[in-house]
């Protein structure tokens, strides 16, 4: 990696090009900013993974250990500075199948991850002189554990399907950013390691699905939680800053082969959010969302169907209210057996909003982030699905 600066002399006459290759012009590197260093990275790996059933369990575990050497010279001052470390990464999984339509499995996993380059880089970058990062030579690996579950209940006559699932991951010795600002506003970011707390991110999912036999639908509900706790450094202080969600969603859905189907999904959500360094700021918000889409399916195989989605988060201390919505529309028609040609006309986020809403913590930071997705368009498409089968004469 190569990175030069350069002063430069200015005091050329007017209406006089200079010489660019007379010294004192271009020449003369910046110490602070210029640099070459050469770095090479040797990784040796060696794991074992046993993998063991008994009746309706199987069991899964091992371990992958990589032996990295990190090795990156100078080639201005000749300073030589190595890294050698282990990663690690266990694994295990455990599985039960009560029947061929319920089962519950479980898996862990585990991987350090080492700091990059620019996390440990001793060099100074003067493109933006108002936010400065510090490489930190002396950061270490941080360890993650991801623990996650699933369990799954169809039963084929009632129509029923029952599932529960979740996740839990904690990072020890976490590497987070420590900012400095100064009183001009300057602020110097440094990443260091957090040794005190434990971050850590979870969710919880359940969803329940069963026909209504009288009336021919389905009928549906689903429940979702989830929660982060993260760290950062604002001038050396520790900043705690968390994040939980709850929703729930009903939907009904229902289809006659040949004539319809449709779904229709949707729910009210809240989210908390805070940081201890800034308890002022209540960035709390309810928000609603649905989801639908109809298909029919007309005689001389002409069909049409159409679809939406709405978004709503409400306004909060910090940020406004953000909603979007999205519809499109098509027809179509089919030929040939099996419907196997079908030539469609789709009209695509019809009322022209598609913007891409996102809140949430990052690092001592409260965002919401608003991106404009592509517009209103039209597409006519051509589907040809062929399938051929041959068979081979064989000899007596």
């Amino acid at each position: 990696m190569v990175n030069y600066g350069f002063a430069v002399n200015n005091s050329t006459s007017n209406n006089k090009s200079f010489d660019e290759s007379a010294p004192g012009v271009y020449d003369i590197l910046d110490p602070l900013y210029s640099n070459d260093y050469k770095f090479n990275q040797t990784t040796n790996q060696v794991g074992a993974i046993l993998n063991y059933k008994y009746k309706k369990a199987i069991i899964n575990f091992g371990t992958k250990l990589s032996d990295v050497v990190f090795s990156q010279t100078d080639e201005f001052t000749g300073d030589v500075l190595k890294r050698d470390f282990v990663n690690w990464l266990p694994q295990a999984m455990f599985q039960y199948r009560f029947s061929q339509q319920q089962s519950f499995t479980f898996n862990y996993y585990g991987n350090t991850t080492q700091p990059t380059i620019n996390q440990i880089q001793p060099v100074l970058v003067n493109t933006d002189p108002l936010n400065i990062t510090i490489g930190n030579p002396e950061l270490k690996p941080s360890f993650t554990n991801r623990f996650s579950m699933n369990y799954n209940s169809y039963q084929a006559i009632s129509g029923q399907n029952v599932n529960f699932s979740g996740s839990f991951s904690n990072t020890y010795n976490a590497i987070v950013n420590n900012t400095l600002t100064s009183a001009t506003g300057a602020n110097k970011t440094q990443y260091v390691n957090l040794t005190n707390e434990v971050p850590y991110n979870y969710s919880l999912n359940a969803y329940l699905y069963r026909k209504i036999s009288p009336i021919g639908l389905g009928a549906s509900i689903s429940l979702n939680t989830s929660g982060s706790i993260s760290y950062s450094y604002i001038n050396s202080v520790l900043d705690r800053s968390k994040i939980y969600a709850y929703s729930i969603n009903p939907g009904f859905s229902g289809a006659v082969q040949k004539k319809y189907d449709f779904s229709l999904t949707g729910g009210p959500s809240y989210t908390f959010s805070s940081m201890s360094l800034q308890p002022q700021s209540n960035n709390n918000a309810a928000g609603f969302n649905v989801n639908g889409y109809i298909n029919l399916y007309l005689p001389l195989n002409f069909g049409a169907g159409s679809g939406m989605h709405y978004t709503y988060t409400a306004q909060t201390q910090t940020f406004s209210a953000g909603y979007f919505g999205s519809w499109y529309a098509y027809v179509f028609k089919t030929f040939l057996k099996d419907d196997q040609l079908k030539i469609s006309l789709s009209g695509n986020n019809l009322l022209n909003e598609n913007p891409n809403f996102s809140r949430g913590i990052a690092g001592n930071t409260t965002t919401q982030t608003i991106t404009t997705g592509i517009g209103r368009f039209f597409m006519l498409s051509v589907n040809w699905d062929f399938t051929k089968f041959s068979t081979v004469k064989t000899q007596d």
